[in-house]
């Protein structure tokens, strides 16, 4: 009887000890699990309205969904063209760094954004934190009668794991007066108008306007971002600049004076009127 005794006090111990690993392990795996531990985007508006952006992205990968890399998500068509027809705005990749060194990369034109693939095919990441940063430029600076703005959304709502939190600055050129600009900015899901999980301030010492989130964000929730300021003081495009920026308008242009211009060689060889006499 002592015997079994003692064996049951045995099994409960080695249960307890069990139970307690568990419950200090579950917490770790949970927080291991696969997440942007934080996202940062600079922006700097040119004094002609072009967007200098620097997403700075760490996450942390399981081998889950981030198994050779990250892809990122960067909107180039919009509504609202002329004729109703969806307008395009540049945009020039610059570089990508994965845990600063050169990442290897490529990217796949779709509907209405660009895609950029982050990785190599055959080669997958180690577990663990790692910084991939990306530098692009492009030209989304909107005019109005009354002022303009910068309408940008900071993160995409393309993410599959949450967000832990988002840092975005905009920087402004030196001409536009800090003291006239108003910031606000959205935090939910696509088109989401919620603006409290958020703070919004304009930093004169930097002449930035900076944007925190408050909270984690959930899979496919994202921040964007608007700053307004008075009209007239950023240039605008002309409308030959916007429209030769579109460069749905450059390939058309381009593949139409290809036709004319085999039609017109052509005709030179072989269609002219042979000379008289």
């Amino acid at each position: 009887m002592n015997l079994s005794f003692q064996n049951r006090r045995t099994w409960q111990r080695l249960f307890r000890v069990i139970l307690l690993c568990f419950g200090l392990t579950c917490p770790l795996s949970a927080d291991a699990a696969e997440r942007i531990n934080s996202f940062r985007s600079d922006l700097v508006v040119a004094a002609d309205g072009l967007f200098d952006v620097t997403e700075t992205i760490t996450v942390t990968a399981e081998g889950d969904k981030i198994k050779r890399g990250i892809y990122r998500d960067i909107p180039v068509r919009y509504a609202g063209g002329p004729f109703g027809l969806k307008t395009s705005v540049p945009f020039n990749l610059i570089s990508v760094t994965y845990d600063g060194q050169p990442a290897s990369f490529h990217t796949d034109s779709h509907d209405i954004f660009t895609r950029i693939y982050i990785g190599q095919k055959n080669i997958t990441i180690p577990h663990g934190q790692h910084t991939y940063v990306i530098r692009y430029t492009t030209r989304q600076l909107r005019f109005f009668e009354d002022h303009d703005e910068v309408y940008w959304n900071a993160t995409g709502h393309a993410w599959a794991f949450p967000i832990d939190e988002v840092t975005a600055t905009v920087t402004l050129p030196p001409t536009v007066p800090l003291d006239q600009v108003d910031p606000e900015g959205y935090v939910g899901r696509l088109r989401s108008k919620n603006q409290q999980d958020l703070t919004a301030e304009v930093s004169l010492n930097q002449r930035q306007v900076i944007y925190k989130t408050t909270r984690k964000l959930g899979a496919n929730e994202g921040l964007t971002i608007v700053a307004r300021f008075p009209a007239g003081i950023v240039e605008q495009p002309s409308v030959i600049r916007g429209v030769w920026d579109d460069p749905y308008f450059r390939w058309g242009f381009g593949g139409l004076a290809v036709v004319l211009g085999y039609y017109l060689i052509a005709w030179w060889l072989v269609g002219r009127d042979p000379a008289k006499g």
